[in-house]
C-alpha cells in the first residue's frame, strides 16, 4: 500500500492556510535548489510532492516546462491557480504515473519522508529522470538540530497521526537519504544505464 491516500487527506484539510503561511517558509530552499539546477529554460521539470505549487511557479518563472504530482487534490487546486500551464496530477510518489526518462529535472521537497517506502520513492524519482538529468531532494534536517521536532512532538500528542503514517523526520538522520541515492545509483549502473546527477540541497 502506498502513502497517497492517507497523506492526501491530511494535507488537503486546509490548503489555503498551508499555501499562504507555511509554504512561503520553504522559499529559500526552493530558490537555492533552483539556482543550483540552472539553466532551467526549456527543460522539463517534475516536482514530486508539489503541494500548492510555489516551487513550480518559481521554476516556470525561470523558463522550465513544469509538471507536478501530489497526493492532495485540494493543494493541486491551489497550484493550478498559481501555474495554469503546469501539467498537474494527483498520484502516488512510490508509483509515479510517468514513463521512464520523461524529465530533465526531478525535484522532491518535503515529500519522500511521507512515503511508506522512501527507498521506493527515490527509485521512482530516478526512473522518470532522463539519463544525464538531475534529481534534487529536500527533507527536514538532522533531528538533533531541528527545532521543529518539538512542535511535531506536541502535535502528535494532541492529534496522533493515523497508524502507519510516516514521521516527518523519518529520513532526516545524517546520511540516510544519501545512502538511498547511492544504493539506487549502483542499481542504475549495474543495469548499464547512465545515472542522473542526484543531489541534496543544503
Amino acid at each position: 500500500m502506498g502513502s497517497a491516500e492517507v497523506q492526501g487527506e491530511l494535507w488537503g484539510r486546509d490548503p489555503q492556510t498551508w499555501a499562504r503561511y507555511m509554504e512561503a517558509q520553504l522559499r529559500p530552499l526552493y530558490d537555492a535548489t533552483l539556482d543550483a539546477l540552472e539553466p532551467l529554460a526549456g527543460r522539463a521539470l517534475l516536482d514530486a510532492g508539489c503541494g500548492a505549487g510555489l516551487a513550480l511557479r518559481l521554476a516556470a518563472g525561470r523558463g522550465a516546462a513544469v509538471s507536478g504530482l501530489d497526493a492532495s487534490a485540494p493543494l493541486l487546486e491551489v497550484a493550478r491557480g498559481r501555474v495554469p500551464a503546469a501539467g498537474l496530477r494527483t498520484g502516488e510518489i512510490q508509483a509515479l504515473p510517468y514513463d521512464d526518462a520523461s524529465f530533465d529535472i526531478v525535484t522532491a521537497f518535503n515529500s519522500i519522508q511521507y512515503a511508506t517506502d522512501p527507498a521506493a520513492a527515490v527509485a521512482q524519482l530516478a526512473r522518470v529522470c532522463r539519463p544525464g538529468g538531475q534529481v534534487a531532494i529536500g527533507v527536514w534536517g538532522d533531528p538533533g538540530r531541528c527545532q521543529t521536532e518539538a512542535l511535531f512532538a506536541r502535535l502528535r500528542s494532541l492529534a496522533p497521526p493515523p497508524p502507519g503514517t510516516p514521521a516527518p523526520l523519518a529520513v532526516s538522520d545524517p546520511g540516510m537519504v544519501e545512502n538511498l541515492l547511492v544504493r539506487h545509483e549502483a542499481l542504475l549502473l549495474s543495469d548499464g544505464g547512465e545515472r542522473p546527477s542526484i543531489s541534496l540541497p543544503s
